[in-house]
């Protein structure tokens, strides 16, 4: 995804890449101690439900519609994910607890980046400075405003002396 920039969607079929909408900022809360993403992996079932699975695939749909037009109706739904966060985020109180402070603050949904334990949301752009004041970092945990890279990977050329 960071090859190509923007709302990146990888699938058998290939690569699609759409702007999001601009409107849109993320703030992220970085605890001072990291998570293996071997043993994140370990609160994973083999096995997925599937009312779980529709439920997936349909917050998927809604989250593209709404990070690529701007509706932010059904983002806080769209970023509740049944599959890789409950487990996760019962080996980790304090991404939990970040989530629910992101939404106290402001921001429109908060999910787990990656494996965890680190939380991304996603704020109104206008609102990005206040949501991350808001959050207040504590316990050697940071805070930033990371910019949405629209670009992906660009090489430039060196000037020739």
């Amino acid at each position: 995804a960071s090859v190509y920039g923007g709302l990146t969607v990888a699938a058998s079929a290939g690569v699609l890449t759409l702007s999001p909408h601009p409107g849109f900022g993320l703030v992220v809360w970085i605890p001072d101690t990291t998570t293996s993403t071997d043993r994140s992996r370990v609160a994973l079932s083999d096995t997925v439900a599937r009312s779980d699975a529709v439920h997936g695939i349909g917050n998927t749909a809604l989250l593209v519609h709404a990070l690529t037009t701007g509706n932010t109706q059904f983002l806080p739904a769209a970023a509740n994910d049944r599959l890789h966060q409950p487990g996760r985020l019962d080996a980790r109180p304090d991404a939990a607890s970040a989530m629910e402070k992101f939404t106290a603050a402001g921001a429109i949904a908060a999910w787990l980046s990656g494996s965890g334990p680190t939380v991304a949301a996603l704020v109104d752009i206008d609102a990005a400075e206040t949501v991350a004041t808001r959050m207040s970092a504590e316990d050697g945990s940071r805070v930033q405003i990371i910019n949405l890279d629209v670009d992906g990977l660009v090489i430039e050329d060196e000037p020739v002396a």
